[in-house]
This record gives C-alpha cells, sequence and structure tokens, in this order.
C-alpha cells in the first residue's frame, strides 16, 4: 500500500544543513551536493512518516514540489523506496570515532638551519604507534639528503608518508624511481609551476602516490590553515571525526623546524625539545596539549552553521578573533550565511 511506502537514504548519503542551504555528504563515493535546506527538511520528516501520510499534510504545489525532491533524490540514486517492514534491514551508520593510538600523524618542518636526528625522532615516533607521518620542507632540499632521509623512514615501517617540498625536476624523477620501495602516499609539491610541471604530470599518473600542486611559496610554518573547497575532504573517518573532534588537531604531534614539540606547529607553545625528550607519552597525554582535540567544528562561531563544517579542516592558531579561541579561521573567505566566497582583494 502506498501509505506504507517510506523514502530511505542510503546510509552513506548525509545531509548537513547550513544557514543559507544544505550539503549532501556521500560518504562511498566521496563527493559533495549541494541542496536546498528545504530538502533537508523534507528528509527529517520522512525518516518518521511514509510518503502519503506525510504528503496529506501539505498542499497541491507543496506535494510536486516533494515529487520534485524525491525524484532527484532516486535520479542521482542517494536513496531508494521501501516499505513499512524493511526499514529495520537498512540501519543508520554508526559515526562513533575511535582510534587504537593516540597520536594518529605528526607534521615534522624543516627549513635550512634544522638539525633534525631523524633516527631519533622517527624512534620515539614509532614507540607511540604514529603510523602516518608528513615532512615538510621550506627550502630546496638536495636530492641526496632526501632519499637518505625516506630511505631510513623506510626502516621504521609507517603506513603512511607525505611529502610536502618544492618542485624540481630532479625531485619529481627521484619520486618516481623510489616510489616502489618507499611508502608514500602523498606529494604536495609548491612553487612556481612551469611547463617541465605540466609535462611530469603525466609520469605522475603511472605511479600509485598522490600528487598535488600548489602555486604559492611555502617558505615556513605559516603557510598553511587555508580554506577552499580545493582542500575538503569527504569520506567516513573524516565525517566521523570532524562531528566529535576538531577536524585539524586532534591526536596530532607536530615537530618545529626548531625541533620543539608542539600540538601544531604554528602554535607559539612547545613541550620541549624532541631530543631532549625522553617519551613523547607523557607529553600527550597532557591536558593542554590535548586543550584543542575535542573543539569540534559545532563549537566555533559561524562555522557551526556552516553545512562544509564536517569535511573542512580547522584551524585554531591562525582565528579571525585573536581574543576568541572559537572564532572561525581567519584564512576562511566562505558566508555561510549568504552561501558566497569572499574574493580576495
Amino acid at each position: 500500500m502506498e501509505n506504507e511506502v517510506y523514502f530511505k537514504l542510503h546510509a552513506c548519503c548525509v545531509p548537513v544543513k547550513g544557514a543559507y542551504r544544505s550539503c549532501l555528504y556521500d560518504l562511498q563515493r566521496r563527493s559533495l551536493e549541494l541542496i536546498p535546506n528545504e530538502m533537508t527538511d523534507l528528509l527529517e520528516e520522512l525518516r518518521t512518516y511514509p510518503i502519503k501520510q506525510l504528503k496529506e499534510q501539505y498542499d497541491k504545489s507543496e506535494c510536486e514540489v516533494i515529487d520534485e525532491y524525491l525524484q532527484f533524490l532516486i535520479d542521482n540514486d542517494y536513496g531508494f523506496f521501501c516499505e513499512t517492514s524493511e526499514l529495520a534491514r537498512f540501519p543508520d551508520l554508526d559515526f562513533e570515532f575511535d582510534w587504537p593510538n593516540q597520536i594518529t600523524n605528526v607534521v615534522i618542518d624543516t627549513d635550512k638551519l634544522s638539525r633534525h636526528d631523524y633516527a631519533d625522532i622517527f624512534t620515539k615516533l614509532r614507540a607511540i604507534n604514529c603510523e602516518t607521518i608528513q615532512m615538510r620542507y621550506f627550502y630546496d632540499i638536495d636530492e641526496h639528503s632526501l632519499k637518505n632521509i625516506l630511505s631510513l623512514a623506510k626502516q621504521y615501517d609507517f603506513d603512511n608518508i607525505s611529502l610536502v617540498i618544492p618542485y624540481t625536476d630532479i625531485l619529481s624523477r627521484l619520486i618516481i624511481e623510489i616510489e616502489q620501495n618507499i611508502p608514500l602516499t602523498e606529494v604536495i609539491f609548491w612553487g612556481e609551476s612551469d611547463l617541465e610541471y605540466e609535462l611530469s604530470k603525466a609520469r605522475f599518473k603511472e605511479i600509485d602516490i598522490n600528487f598535488s600542486f600548489i602555486t604559492t611559496s611555502l617558505l615556513d610554518e605559516a603557510c598553511c590553515g587555508f580554506v577552499s573547497i580545493d582542500n575538503f575532504t569527504v569520506n567516513i573517518n573524516m565525517f566521523s571525526e570532524a562531528t566529535r573532534y576538531n577536524s585539524c588537531l586532534n591526536r596530532k604531534l607536530s615537530i618545529d623546524k626548531k625541533g620543539l614539540i608542539k600540538n601544531c606547529p604554528s602554535s607559539g607553545t612547545n613541550y620541549g625539545h624532541i631530543s631532549r625528550v625522553g617519551e613523547l607519552l607523557k607529553i600527550i597525554e597532557l591536558a593542554n596539549f590535548k586543550r584543542y582535540w575535542q573543539v569540534n567544528k559545532d563549537k566555533i562561531e559561524i562555522c557551526k552553521d556552516c553545512e562544509f563544517r564536517y569535511c573542512c579542516i580547522d584551524c585554531r592558531v591562525f582565528v579571525s578573533d585573536p581574543l576568541n579561541e572559537y572564532s572561525k579561521p581567519s584564512s576562511c573567505l566562505y558566508d555561510p550565511y549568504t552561501a558566497k566566497w569572499e574574493v580576495k582583494p
């Protein structure tokens, strides 16, 4: 019977309501679909009422809109029709987020003056079961030095190694040469784009590493915290973590270019020099070190009203109001109340 027919979103499709509009997160296909808030309200009602019963509450023109919305959702494979007896077969996803490691990722910054003892650093990171590291270089590191560091990192069995390095043809060829032997998962090149880089893109497609390019120069740790659509991450891990924790600082540890231990490399607060610290575990258990871990987007002014809040990387160091630690990231140029991006002057 029609009054027993429900519409059900696929469990991986989750609407997030913003002040002006909503966003439908497709966590399986890792994509976003902008939708009106009225559609999100309808989807919420459809969680409770069968279609026919819901339509009885609206006039003819409103029912036509409901039909249009449902057709859109069906055409784009965001959901399906089912009967009352079938509802229990399609439970919602559980977005509880937990991880066996107290630190899930580490950022290591390096410039020309850095004197990192990588063997000591890697040993201490593996002692706390860190599996993912990102090494950012703010200068033209030479091919020999980079190859030695990566070869050393391989000995410590990190699951994921990410590099942020200046683009040169020599380094790009080195990455391609060693990718079979080093667990590199991501390489971000920075600097001026040129014909050489464009030509080398074809080579990158042939290997199993995620490549991207930043056309600005990354000269220090202050070059971070940028918010843009290009930086959005849509997947179940990001969504689950962002709904409960800070999407940047949760379970993160950083070693800045001077070797100082921080939660964020741009932070003014440090917890000692990595070479003079016996056990990192004692540091990461400090309440102040974990101060921002549970500051999710729902606690941040303006961000809490944004439809992109669960796919956007937060920043608690560079904020719009330095006197308010819950103010939005200063680099965010999006206004969720008008759904417009401010254009930089």
